[in-house]
């Protein structure tokens, strides 16, 4: 309403289109971008190619539905991974749980895409919190490393 009131065009623009898209149509929108520059354009704001953003955009829309049905996610294993990060951005170079199907890459992966949009966010001080409270083996389950408080990403400030 506040569109149509206020501006001559006929169709939104794709900011405005974006905010009502649903993750899993988010993803889809941004697979289908032609040309690939277009991708890279929007990829670079969150120092990351633009292939791997479209592999997260596709794992975080995936893990958003097992939560939207009420799924469990601490100990499950996905059939659809993200990939991970080869070349940018540095901090979560050697980060990811290589050839896990766990939980443990998506965290980071949420933690470090909060730390770009939201930089003063207090999620990471909650999830540690969170973490530090449970056994042991919950966290090797989801697939923590064993030192995953002394890595830097999730050091609470």
């Amino acid at each position: 309403m506040h569109f149509k009131n206020n501006y001559s065009e006929s169709l939104p623009p794709v900011w405005a289109a974006c905010e009502i898209m649903s993750l899993g149509l988010f993803s889809r929108w941004y697979a289908n971008l032609k040309p690939k520059k277009t991708r890279s354009a929007i990829a670079s704001v969150y120092n990351l190619d633009e292939s791997l953003l479209q592999s997260w955009l596709h794992h975080l829309a995936y893990v958003r539905n097992i939560c939207a049905h009420h799924g469990r996610l601490w100990n499950r294993e996905f059939t659809l991974t993200p990939q991970p990060p080869r070349s940018k951005p540095n901090k979560l170079i050697n980060m990811f749980q290589r050839g896990s199907r766990r939980i443990y890459n998506s965290l980071l992966m949420l933690l470090y895409l909060m730390d770009v949009i939201a930089p003063n966010h207090c999620w990471r001080d909650r999830l540690v919190n969170l973490l530090n409270q449970q056994s042991t083996w919950i966290t090797q389950a989801m697939d923590l490393p064993q030192n995953w408080q002394n890595l830097n990403i999730w050091k609470v400030t």
